[in-house]
């Protein structure tokens, strides 16, 4: 199997698993799995010179994942009003 195909393959995995989720929970799902690998990066940085900027990528997913958790509890409420 080639990467394309691999990718093909994968990408229809996904749209098939993520068929009965909402816009809005796929970009949570999307947001948390970018904090944890920043979160990850971050403490691998610990005590080098990349820790800084390893603690600022974490900071702004975090932000990034509160925004998206504010949405998606914004459309469960209109959708179940």
């Amino acid at each position: 199997m080639t990467r394309l195909e691999g990718d093909t393959v994968c990408s229809t995995y996904k749209e098939m698993k993520m068929a009965d989720k909402s816009s809005e929970e796929i970009e949570l799902d999307k947001r948390a799995a970018e904090r944890a690998v920043a979160h990850k990066e971050m403490k691998l940085a610990a005590g080098t010179s990349a820790h800084h900027a390893a603690v600022k990528k974490h900071t702004l997913a975090s932000e990034a994942h509160a925004k998206a958790v504010r949405i998606a509890q914004k459309a469960a409420t209109r959708s179940r009003g």
